[in-house]
């Protein structure tokens, strides 16, 4: 995608990418030569709606948006930032979405762990789009003697060399390099040095590798019909930041397949709804009236499909008992919940129907739904919000489903039952169907948001479903949603020369798990990898440097290591903790290091993982420690053990990191 000022390719042409995953490309600048503050190259994650109320002088309009990834990245300038918190009040707090109190700052030849002091000034701003920067305090620190104290440290602001009220924690509005000159505060009444803010652009063509890492609880990409915008969406933006109202721009769409929520064993029992009728025969006055008899409907089905699967409707009935004949539709509703993230809250609902099959029941007929061809459309999974920007006070957006079997005659009227499913973003595997299918566990659930209860969310361990790091994992097939697309162009986006960026994202289906077999076994699911038939995979140490050997051949590391896994699944579930490490340590990016680690974890033996092989990790990856116990704590054997890994974490982490340790 490109436009006169950027190119940006990715090395993933679909731009299609599992939670998780790192997207990595290269952003080319076209712009001629010309001043500004500085290159700027971000990904952003983002739900926001916007909805109204009234027409003319009597409408209202009201938005949310809530920031679940920011990651930013200055290229050119000595000029570096966090992301803005908006209404962040007295408090700015960073750190509730990825990314967001993150400044990427490189250092010089003789600064760092090269041995010299890298002397920066932080200042934090309040930023007002459009208009100059408000200096609210600022301070000299030394970065090499930040990272050398192992911790968080607090520092009183100043301003023009007095103090000022306030304190700044590990994260600032801005960052940049002062002159090389600059070794102490100033003397009062006098501001530290500005950043230079007109640096020149070198001229087209210079390029940009860059690396994004997601989140592996990545809400995934949607467009729902709700309101007049209502959607979860990422891209990558590069910007030449003028501070003006028209910045040159470009932004690049990229869809985030989800690996949540999945569903908990109650969901997957049959459950059973029945209703009954007097069904109308006339339509007069837009009224129906004049009875034809009865009609009873009976819907038996669990309660979490994924996107593709086909619905299990054994016992489900249709019973006309009328005198006409009645259409009988199966239909997927989607209710969406939609609100504003500021200090006052408002909210709306909407919903969609998704029809997915239907057939006519003739009168006197009864006629069972076993072998109606009903598939789950390529649907967004169900969203019950996610952890983001501090400065929202709510989630914007929030959607689940229905599924419902309705009866309607030619008068209109119609009688239906409505059952809460999730609609899950894997399959559940064929085993875990098979053993909920003995239980009698009739867990009834009255409204559509009421089946987060028995949902996972989250990226702890979930047995009911693989774990899946990659679309290769799961055996889905990626197509356009069902959902359709939206306009994702902001305000922000006026110096981009388009007025729209139109966002289409996709969505992982499945084949049916369902298994009508007495015996399900890991051979019978296509979504567990196994060796080939005769494949013979030698010792441990020659499948282990085989691994080793096919990370230096290949450029995603993260696919080499699943294809080794699908391999050698005998030696992937054997690594000691030494060999685990050793892995982290050969890639070449430490922004890669947790999505290895977590590809790594899912082809380890049951009860192997445990908080041994995080010591040794973070020991090999001293810049990943907290993104590897993300990675890893969830599924160790012995959390018990984790103090003993907490104590190797800044302070300020530790709290986070512990609630980690789930199992």
């Amino acid at each position: 995608m490109s436009n006169k000022h950027f190119d940006i390719e990715l090395d993933r042409p679909s731009g299609v990418y599992y939670a998780g995953e790192v997207v990595t490309g290269t952003m080319t600048l076209q712009a001629k030569d010309q001043k500004c503050r500085s290159l700027l190259l971000s990904m952003i994650g983002q739900a926001k709606v916007h909805w109204h109320t009234g027409a003319g002088d009597n409408r209202t309009d009201y938005d949310g948006k809530k920031i679940f990834l920011d990651s930013e990245r200055t290229l050119l300038g000595n000029f570096y930032r966090t992301t803005i918190l908006d209404e962040a009040g007295e408090n700015a707090i960073f750190g509730g979405a990825m990314g967001d109190g993150d400044m990427y700052i490189p250092c010089l030849s003789n600064e760092g762990t090269n041995g010299g002091a890298m002397k920066l000034i932080v200042r934090v701003c309040d930023s007002d789009w459009g208009k100059k920067d408000d200096n609210l305090g600022e301070i000299i620190l030394d970065a090499k003697e930040l990272a050398m104290h192992g911790d968080a440290k607090t520092f009183e602001l100043t301003r023009k060399g007095k103090p000022e009220k306030g304190t700044v924690t590990l994260a600032a509005k801005f960052v940049w390099r002062p002159p090389n000159t600059l070794m102490t505060a100033p003397p009062a009444g006098k501001g530290m040095p500005e950043p230079d803010m007109k640096i020149r652009l070198p001229g087209p063509g210079m390029k940009f590798k860059f690396s994004f890492p997601t989140r592996s609880d990545s809400p995934g990409s949607a467009v729902v019909s709700c309101g007049d915008l209502a959607y979860v969406a990422y891209y990558i933006k590069a910007e030449i930041d003028k501070k003006g109202r028209r910045n040159p721009s470009l932004k690049y769409p990229i869809t985030i397949i989800p690996s949540r929520p999945v569903p908990m064993p109650q969901l997957l029992s049959p459950y059973m709804i029945e209703d009954e009728d007097q069904i109308k025969s006339m339509k007069f006055c837009c009224f129906a009236c004049g009875e034809a008899g009865l009609v009873r409907i009976k819907l038996n089905s669990r309660r979490a499909y994924a996107p593709g699967e086909t619905l299990q409707l054994s016992g489900s009935e249709v019973m006309n008992s009328s005198s006409i004949p009645v259409t009988v539709r199966v239909v997927l509703r989607q209710t969406t919940q939609l609100a504003t993230t500021g200090r006052f809250e408002c909210r709306t609902e909407g919903s969609q129907r998704f029809e997915i099959a239907s057939r006519v029941v003739d009168a006197g007929a009864s006629v069972r739904l076993d072998d109606m061809n009903a598939v789950v459309p390529a649907v967004p999974p169900s969203f019950f919000g996610a952890n983001g920007s501090s400065t929202a006070r709510r989630d914007p957006l929030t959607f689940t489903y229905e599924l419902s079997l309705q009866a309607k005659a030619s008068s209109g009227h119609k009688i239906k039952v409505d059952m809460p499913v999730l609609i899950s973003a894997l399959p559940a595997k064929p085993q875990a169907i098979q053993e909920a299918s003995t239980n009698s566990n009739q867990v009834p659930i009255d409204s559509p948001f009421e089946i987060q209860n028995f949902a996972v969310t989250d990226d702890s361990p979930c047995d009911t479903v693989i774990m899946a790091t990659g679309l290769e994992d799961s055996g889905g097939e990626v197509v356009p949603s069902a959902g359709g697309a939206a306009n994702i162009y902001e305000v922000q986006d006026a110096g981009s020369s388009v007025n729209y960026y139109m966002y289409h994202p996709q969505v992982a289906t499945f084949p049916s798990t369902f298994n009508n077999t007495t015996e399900v076994n890991d051979e019978d699911n296509p979504y567990v990898p196994t060796s080939s038939s005769g494949n013979v995979e030698g010792d441990h140490a020659t499948a282990y440097n085989a691994l080793t050997e096919s990370m230096k051949l290949s450029y995603d590391a993260r696919l080499a290591v699943d294809e080794w896994i699908k391999k050698y699944p005998i030696a992937a579930a054997t690594l000691t903790a030494a060999e685990f490490a050793g892995v982290l340590k050969n890639v070449l990016f430490s922004l890669e290091q947790a999505t290895i680690a977590r590809e790594l974890t899912s082809g380890m033996g049951s009860g192997v993982l445990s908080t041994e092989y995080i010591l040794m990790s973070i020991e090999a990856c001293p810049y990943s420690k907290l993104e590897l116990v993300r990675a890893m704590a969830p599924y160790v054997s012995d959390p018990e053990n984790k103090e003993i890994v907490l104590d190797e974490l800044y302070s300020f982490e530790r709290d986070e990191a512990s609630k980690l340790f789930t199992r």
